[in-house]
């Protein structure tokens, strides 16, 4: 990264710690923040409720500290937290008649900065500065998409190793099972052969010793033929 490339972060950098919050007297800069973004919610949504969840994705800070600010502006009466009767596992967010003026107040402070920013800024500049903005976006998402891509191919690949580098072998120390029937192949493809260990059953064949003992019989007439 090159001093130009250096400059040019640590001013971005520099934008996002600027403290709007020092012109609302009345509240820290936190719960000033995360107030705007429900108010800016409410002005497209004036009758509807806001979730947690989205609150958290809309704020660059952890959950807990909006758990905590959100619990500061319902103790001032800004706000008002309810579970939600659809899913019990959401919290609804819903913004007071108090907190919208409040809402409107910061809005309202907020326009008469910038517009005093912007006014001291040449039109040309600002055009030019917003086109250059727009395109460095564009391609600091696509990168972004480009290797978040990369990551989960290589994650999800065959050759996936464990979480101490070993890579996953299948395990071949079951041995194959050869008694159910003699066509079958094990895993390996080697055919089983059938069991002809068990010797065979006898029991049903004639006694011959009987047979040979007996003098008479009969023939199909009833008469009875001598040996």
């Amino acid at each position: 990264m090159n001093d130009e490339q250096k400059d040019f972060l640590e001013i971005m950098h520099a934008f996002g710690k600027l403290n709007y919050g020092a012109l609302m007297p009345k509240m820290n800069p936190g719960d000033t923040k995360l107030l705007s973004i429900i108010g800016r919610y409410y002005d497209k949504n004036p009758e509807g409720s806001m979730r947690v969840s989205d609150l958290v994705r809309h704020m660059p800070a952890p959950p807990s500290a909006i758990s905590r600010g959100l619990k500061c502006l319902e103790g001032k009466g800004y706000v008002q937290r309810v579970t939600d009767p659809k899913d019990r596992r959401n919290t609804l967010v819903y913004m007071t008649e108090e907190g919208r003026k409040i809402s409107e107040e910061i809005n309202r402070t907020m326009k008469d900065y910038f517009d005093a920013v912007f006014a001291r800024m040449d039109k040309l500049d600002l055009a030019s500065m917003t086109v250059l903005m727009q395109k460095m976006l564009n391609i600091a998402e696509e990168e972004l998409d480009v290797r978040v891509a990369a990551k989960n191919m290589e994650s999800n690949s065959a050759g996936r190793t464990s979480s101490r580098g070993t890579a996953f072998a299948p395990d071949k120390s079951a041995a194959p099972d050869k008694s159910n029937s003699a066509g079958r192949t094990s895993s390996r493809g080697t055919p089983f052969a059938p069991d002809t260990t068990a010797a065979p059953d006898t029991t049903a064949a004639p006694n011959a010793s009987t047979a040979a003992n007996t003098n008479t019989a009969s023939d199909n007439g009833g008469n009875k033929i001598d040996d």
